[in-house]
This record gives structure tokens, sequence and C-alpha cells, in this order.
């Protein structure tokens, strides 16, 4: 026969043989050899597939090209072409970019899943009765490291954003001189009404063991400042999964450039801190980083270190970036 009928998801498509033997590797091009998945009575081989996208598959024997419509899912089309064993090569420039962008994303998809997958602790039933305290353990765990795994755990969270987002508030603040004194007396006069009966603390003489209290203190700061960061992760991280299912691109960008002001801010701030009052706080230095990286640069403020000038370069590369 010249002519090959092929009835796909029951729509019946014509083809020359010849046209169909000139890629013999494909599933199509080897019909000839595959007596057993025609019907012999009308001399059709039949294919339980979609019909939708088979006329650029035949397109592909007619001409030697490979062309997708627009808007086709890139998924469908990657299926269409591993079960008709299509030649990647044969894709048509105009749509390989189309075709290896479904790739890119699911690569994207994996990663972010990779990231903010949320695992879980699953025992037993055996498990969990033979120790109450598993069961337990297993719904705290869930309650704080899962924002929706109940109502409380999501008012948990929003709190804890409320208390994180207060925390960093006060933190810059706490730069500025009027407030500095208020919240160091404040702070220090509640850590010693709150740890004055604990024994360690009573064995110090205040007068002679001055460097004993300062390391102390200061040791008692850096842990502060680890558990601030540390809760400051789990922050940005209910904040990406809270938006994961919305495509504001703009918002985005936005939650990103001001997270970078404020972290340029703050390094800035400790890079200039013993050179004159350019960077008096951390305003200043949010100012001035959001300047930068605008590529407005009023010139008002700026840095006057080494380290400075360091941190000015890094700002302005990171806004090319955003």
């Amino acid at each position: 026969m010249d002519r090959i009928k092929i009835n796909v998801g029951g729509s019946v498509f014509e083809i020359f043989r010849k046209e169909l033997m000139q890629y013999p590797d494909t599933l199509l091009g080897s019909l000839s050899t595959k007596v057993g998945s025609s019907d012999d009575v009308q001399s059709m081989f039949f294919f339980s597939r979609n019909p939708e996208t088979f006329n650029n598959i035949l397109d592909f024997y007619r001409h030697g090209k490979l062309h997708f419509a627009s808007g086709n899912c890139g998924a469908a089309l990657h299926d269409e072409i591993d079960y008709w064993q299509l030649p990647l090569d044969a894709i048509c420039e105009c749509c390989v970019q189309e075709y290896f962008r479904y790739e890119k994303e699911m690569e994207q998809i994996k990663v972010l899943k990779a990231a903010f997958e949320e695992s879980d602790l699953t025992y037993d039933a055996q498990q969990v009765l033979r120790s109450r305290r598993v069961y337990i353990f297993n719904a705290i765990w869930k309650f704080l490291d899962q924002p929706y795994s109940s109502k409380f755990a999501q008012v948990f969270n929003i709190v804890f954003l409320l208390v994180v987002i207060m925390s960093a508030l006060s933190f810059i603040l706490s730069t500025n001189k009027e407030f500095r004194d208020v919240l160091i007396d404040f702070n220090t006069l509640e850590f010693l009404v709150k740890h004055s009966e604990l024994p360690f603390f009573q064995e110090i003489d205040l007068n002679n063991s001055k460097e004993v209290l300062f390391s102390t203190s200061e040791a008692i700061k850096e842990l502060r400042d680890i558990d601030f960061a540390c809760a400051l992760f789990f922050t940005v991280e209910v904040l990406i999964l809270a938006l994961k299912h919305s495509c504001k691109e703009l918002c985005l960008l936005f939650l990103s450039f001001l997270i970078a002001s404020i972290y340029f801010a703050f390094i800035v701030y400790f890079a200039e801190y013993k050179t004159d009052d350019s960077f008096e706080t951390m305003q200043i230095g949010i100012w001035w980083s959001i300047v930068t990286m605008t590529t407005v640069g009023y010139g008002d403020v700026f840095p006057k270190s080494g380290l400075g000038y360091a941190v000015g370069t890094v700002c302005a590369f990171v806004e090319l970036l955003l």
C-alpha cells in the first residue's frame, strides 16, 4: 500500500508509507514491521493517544521539521516526543526554547521542593502506643515546624512573625542614641532581676570580677544574636511558603529589595562605626542602600573607609542582579 491509515484516539490520519520509512528509528517509521499492532481487515494502525498534537507529528515526516503550536503544555510535548520516539534535533529553532523551558522550570521546581519540602516525623501505631512521649513530640514538632498543620499553628506562626518583625525594628531603633541608652538599661535591669538568684551570678564580685562579668555579657549578647538570626531565617521560610502559591513578581522583587537594603545598612553601619558620624543610625544606612541600589546616588551620605567602599561596591553589583 502506498498510504497508511493511522487511528489516533478515534481520529483517522493518512500518510504515505515512503514518508514514514524516511525515519525507520521512530515508532511510525517501523510500522511496516509491526504487523501485530495493526488491524489486518482495515489495514489501519490504532494508537490510544490524544490526537490534538498528532498533526505536528505527521508534519515532521512530511517536512523533516518538528513544530509545536503555541500554548501547548511542556509535559505533554515531552510525552508525545518520547512516545513516538522522535529525535530532539528535529525540533525547529523557533520551538527549541519553548521545549527546553519546560525542563528548566522542572529543575527549578525540584530545587524549590527540596529546599522547602515539609518533612514529617511518622511513627507506626505500636511506637505511638509504646511511648506517649513520641506522640507528644511529634505533635509539638508539627506545631512549630509546619505552619499549615493546624489553625493554632497558623496563629502561632503569625504571632511569631510579628514578634520577629518587632525585634528587628527594636534592633534598628537601638542604633539611635536616644533609644540606645534606654534599651540597654532596660535589658540590663531585666537580665539582672531575672538571673539574680542564680548561684553563678551570686559568686561574681562586681568590684573584682569586671572582666568575667563583661565576658559573660558579651557571650549572652552573641547568643541573643544567634537566636535572632535563627528566628529570622525561619520567618523568611514562612514568608516564602506563604508566597509560593502567588505569582506576584512585583511583590517578590520588593521583598528582595527590602531585605538587601536592611542587610547592606547593617553592614555599612558597622563598617563605618569608627569613622565620623556619616552613618549615625541604621535608618540612614537603609536610606543609603536604597539610594545606591536604585542608582540615584544623592551623595548626601557615603562611606569613607576602605571597608565601606567595598560594601558600597557589592551593594551596587547586587542591584544589577535584582
